[in-house]
């Protein structure tokens, strides 16, 4: 593992998931913190991208 994939996290520390299963500090699904560990970068890139819609589209 590199030291980028170390590195890169959405965590904020505010872990609550809501009714569908999203976390309410990240917007990460519970299936995407779990795996997270184990994501290559580029699927890392991905759902970080999911994230940032997510939060888009909850503000």
């Amino acid at each position: 593992m590199s030291a980028e994939d170390r590195e890169i996290s959405p965590c904020v520390a505010i872990c609550h998931l809501n009714e569908d299963d999203m976390c309410t500090g990240c917007y990460r699904m519970s299936s995407e913190i779990t795996d997270w560990r184990f994501l290559p970068m580029e699927k890392k890139r991905q759902v970080l991208s999911l994230c940032d819609e997510r939060r888009e589209l909850l503000a």
